[in-house]
């Protein structure tokens, strides 16, 4: 009955050992799988990490054609100014086309005024010249 005992115990032991050796294994299969999701977690990361730097440089360009397009606003600005100084220019010249234009009007005026007298006197004081 010892012996049968003792057989009977290592067949438990065994077969304990045995299921042991299942779970082992059933263990390092799912570490294995643990391993591959953190390879693949860190390659995301790293695919992260070059999406950031992209984005950086990205931001950096932005910048840059922001910094262009405010130095164009100022010289667009600078242009308008200019612009509104000829224009200035313009309306004084124009103003003294006027004044031009209003003095010649005066004098022809006065000039036709003259011509005016001028032919009454003639023909008042001018006697008819006859020829026979």
């Amino acid at each position: 009955m010892c012996v049968c005992v003792c057989v009977y115990t290592f067949l438990c032991i065994e077969k304990c050992l045995v299921g042991i050796e299942k779970c082992l294994v059933g263990i390092e299969k799912r570490l294995v799988g643990i391993e591959k999701r953190l390879v693949g977690i860190e390659k995301c990361l790293v695919g992260i990490e070059k999406c950031l730097v992209g984005i950086e440089k990205c931001l950096v360009g932005i910048e840059k054609c922001l910094v262009g397009i405010e130095k164009r606003l100022v010289g667009i600005e600078k242009c308008l100014v200019g612009i509104e100084k000829r224009l200035v220019g313009i309306e004084k010249c124009l103003v003294g086309i006027e004044k031009c234009l209003v003095g010649i009007e005066t004098l022809h005026r006065k000039c036709n005024s003259q011509d005016k007298k001028m032919k009454k006197r003639q023909t008042h004081t001018s006697l008819p010249f006859f020829t026979f």
